[in-house]
């Protein structure tokens, strides 16, 4: 880790500490179909308020993740890709996700699927997702039951993201870990 890695990591963890969470949770525990996507002020035990950004898919821009797991991750990577890839008459930050209530946003996503060919459902593998800006997103996991050569498709699944050299790693691979005790 260098030292701008480290620089970004720490910011990483401020943006959601051990008070920001239940706090976020709570609100939008509240009423998801109008908080899930959109900004909100937290109110910390500090007395402190802090601002929290709704779902700005700007985060992933110029980024190389890994969604490294089971099929926890297969779903919403396959979601990730209309929401990220981009038509050619959109605005840099176009679509605006976080001013929608969860329905439109959720219906906004299924439209753009549509047009982009891709299905949010079923067993087809999530398609990479690679943008003109350098973002790429893809899911290096496994699906379904996997009884023989587990350890083998793990360390396949590894190498795969080891190759991509992410800057983010997003892994989930508890059901898959179980079956192999």
């Amino acid at each position: 880790l260098n030292a701008d890695h480290a620089k970004k990591y720490k910011e990483c963890l401020n943006h959601m500490t051990h008070e920001r969470l239940p706090g976020l949770a709570a609100k939008i525990s509240q009423n998801p179909e109008a908080n899930g996507m959109i900004p909100h002020i937290i109110s910390l035990n500090s007395g402190d308020v802090e601002y929290v950004k709704g779902l700005d898919l700007n985060v992933f821009r110029g980024k190389r993740i890994a969604m490294v797991g089971d099929s926890t991750l297969f779903y919403p990577t396959k979601w990730l890709y209309p929401m990220i890839k981009k038509f050619d008459d959109e605005g840099v930050d176009d679509p605006k996700y976080e001013n929608m209530t969860l329905s439109n946003a959720s219906s906004l996503v299924k439209e753009r699927a549509a047009k982009f060919r891709v299905q949010t459902v079923g067993y087809q593998t999530p398609l990479p997702i690679k943008t003109l800006d350098g973002t790429w997103i893809e899911w290096m996991g496994m699906s379904g039951p996997n009884p023989g050569n587990l350890e083998e498709k793990i360390n396949t699944m590894l190498s795969k993201a080891e190759e991509m050299q992410p800057h983010i790693i997003v892994a989930n691979m508890g059901m898959h870990w179980i079956h192999m005790c």
